[in-house]
């Protein structure tokens, strides 16, 4: 079989017959990418993952049924991808391998200078062990979340590759950087009530993380009177977004307590 195509690898989203396009080894675990003919999808595959082995199952029983069909045999029709946990686990893993690609020249603004990728994966933890949230197309907006505003990555990109759930999620989230800075978060604020549910929740999670890198000492090039003021924003960002989450709402709250006692 040639290394340009492999036809009975099938897309985990609409079981269409996948083009090989590469394939990367440079963190040391092979990752194969793939377009799908049907659908035109863009997938990422690791080897050893659930996903892998999703798509080696589903190989298996296509060439049972093109045996079949070649002995005349009835047909049945081709079961989907398996969906689980593991599976799961395979997709989110996708979405940060994407963001931490994304982000990988981009720092945070502490002392540290710490990478960028740290941010969102802190605000999908927030989400998923404070909120609870186990929703797989939330956690992925979560850890996408500020592709399109600081990245290169286009609403076209993040659609082909995550799909139009997770991609109206991160547009919903996402800033017109065209826009004066204050006009920007003037929009944010007007704009919360509006956010679907699940955007709110990011939202929420995103300012929970955000304030807890507010200290006496950080943001480094940030004068106490800086810090006030966001911290007086965020919170009226959120106050547009409550109704969503009690343990996202309760966590924000007591963080921007601890917050206003540092910076008084």
């Amino acid at each position: 079989m040639s290394e340009s195509k492999y036809a009975d690898d099938v897309c985990p989203h609409c079981g269409g017959e996948l083009d090989f396009l590469g394939k990367d080894t440079h963190t040391g675990t092979e990752w194969r990418e793939y377009r799908c003919k049907s659908c035109e999808k863009l997938v990422d595959i690791s080897r050893g993952t659930a996903l892998w082995q999703v798509l080696s199952d589903a190989r298996e029983e296509a060439k049972e049924q093109q045996r079949k069909a070649s002995a005349n045999e009835p047909v049945a029709p081709m079961s989907p991808p398996t969906r689980g946990a593991d599976t799961d686990a395979a997709m989110l893993l996708a979405a940060l391998r994407f963001a931490a690609q994304k982000h990988s020249r981009q720092r945070r603004k502490d002392a540290d200078a710490t990478p960028y990728i740290n941010h969102p994966i802190a605000v999908a933890d927030v989400l998923a062990r404070v909120g609870g949230v186990t929703d797989l197309a939330t956690l992925r907006a979560a850890l996408l979340h500020d592709t399109i505003e600081d990245t290169e990555t286009t609403s076209e990109e993040l659609e082909q590759r995550f799909g139009e759930e997770v991609h109206l999620l991160v547009e919903e989230l996402t800033d017109d950087k065209t826009l004066p800075k204050e006009e920007r978060k003037r929009l944010q604020i007007e704009h919360a009530p509006s956010l679907s549910r699940r955007a709110k929740e990011i939202k929420i999670a995103d300012k929970i993380c955000n304030l807890g890198d507010i200290t006496l000492a950080q943001p480094l090039d940030w004068p106490m009177q800086r810090k006030r003021d966001y911290l007086d924003w965020a919170e009226r960002v959120v106050a547009g977004c409550r109704g969503c989450s009690p343990s996202l709402e309760d966590l924000f709250d007591s963080v921007l307590r601890e917050k206003r006692e540092i910076v008084r």
